[in-house]
């Protein structure tokens, strides 16, 4: 994906086992929110097979705040968008499975569920 497409974001209701907000689109742009295929060295030994479907993205902590994601968050990734009406994220393709902070960066690891 390129800056200036969208990806959508529905996050997991804190206390609830399977409800999501409604979902809230992100513009990928510098400084702002960034996401790319993983293809490094340590991705490779870090995540293996699975490397095809994982996503790096990060997004300055100063824009979001440190407690904006979370873990099991789901996202419209690869030109995916919600249905109409959509409020749960049923066909969100992809899933937040880690967020670490590296210096100013909130760093997301992303697998996408769906093919």
């Amino acid at each position: 994906m390129r800056f200036g497409d969208s990806i959508y974001l529905c996050k997991k209701v804190k206390g609830k086992v399977e409800e999501y907000e409604a979902p809230k689109r992100i513009v990928l742009r510098r400084n702002h929110f960034s996401l790319m295929t993983s293809k490094g060295l340590m991705d490779i030994l870090t995540y293996g097979k699975d490397i095809d479907k994982t996503y790096i993205a990060l997004a300055p902590i100063r824009e979001w705040g440190s407690d904006y994601f979370h873990e099991e968050d789901k996202l419209y990734v690869d030109y995916a968008t919600p249905k109409d009406n959509e409020e749960n994220g049923e066909s969100a393709n992809a899933v937040i499975k880690s967020v670490s902070f590296q210096n100013l960066f909130i760093r997301l690891v992303i697998r996408k569920t769906v093919e």
